[in-house]
């Protein structure tokens, strides 16, 4: 058996390294490029991961990932995941500050914009000062807040009992407002009082009434706009249109000439 010597020919690439060593030093690198590409192939799908917060698994179970870890969807959440619609910057308008609680920067999806632009006057002229403390919440920002709860203690079971999962809240449709205070107290107040009896003239519902039929909490301060007139719009809203919905398209161009909007 003849064994290579360095004083054989190599080749040209390692003329002066020992053909074995020559080897080592290819599989050493090729090694190197499968590892970095595993790790960046890792890293993608752990990002991927970061920001789909629900996920189905073969057995129909519903699961929510926050920060790496999963948890289960119970119910009432369960079943009720969203088809969330992908909403550019040009679909919302700012809700006026003198109607957002502490003058916050609150936005509506444009379809609801001049419904609830009209409801706020009229409950103001009924007397009734309603203040809009949250309107549009993407999924990425509702599990922002997850995460800060769980990070200072608070339950995922607990949460949710208040707060609707990533990716099965009516503020990812950019239709939905919270008037504030937007907890229990909300319910005992005559502006929710005035709700019930006008919301509807305006196409706005209450989502979860109390004792509703899906189990939901009751969240009185939660009102949804359900009445574009587009039935595909209607259905994306989990909503029907109600009351006198068919005369928002007049309301919605008058508040659009008053107010300038496009």
């Amino acid at each position: 058996m003849k064994f290579f010597s360095t004083t054989d020919t190599a080749p040209s690439s390692c003329s002066k390294v020992a053909r074995w060593s020559c080897s080592a030093v290819y599989v050493f690198v090729i090694a190197t490029l499968l590892s970095l590409l595993s790790s960046a192939t890792q890293s993608r799908a752990a990002e991927i991961g970061a920001r789909e917060p629900a996920a189905i698994d073969r057995t129909g179970i519903e699961t929510l990932i926050i920060d790496g870890k999963h948890y289960l969807i119970p119910p009432p959440w369960a079943g009720h995941r969203m088809a969330v619609p992908s909403l550019p910057a040009g679909s919302f308008r700012l809700i006026p500050r003198e109607h957002a609680y502490n003058g916050t920067t609150v936005h509506i999806h444009v379809s609801a914009f001049a419904p609830l632009l009209a409801m706020l006057r009229q409950a103001r002229i009924d007397g009734i000062d309603l203040q809009v403390e949250s309107g549009y919440r993407s999924e990425r920002y509702q599990r922002l807040i997850f995460s800060r709860m769980l990070a200072a203690g608070r339950d995922f079971d607990d949460i949710i009992r208040f707060v609707a999962p990533p990716g099965y809240s009516q503020h990812h449709l950019g239709t939905a407002v919270d008037f504030y205070p937007s907890d229990w107290r909300f319910a005992a107040t005559a502006d929710y009082a005035w709700l019930q009896d006008n919301a509807a003239r305006f196409c706005f519902e209450q989502t979860y009434p109390q004792d509703n039929a899906e189990g939901m909490p009751w969240e009185a301060w939660h009102w949804n706009y359900a009445g574009t007139g587009d039935p595909a719009k209607d259905a994306m809203t989990r909503g029907q249109p109600q009351g006198r919905c068919a005369e928002m398209t007049a309301i919605e161009e008058t508040a659009r000439e008053n107010d300038g909007q496009p």
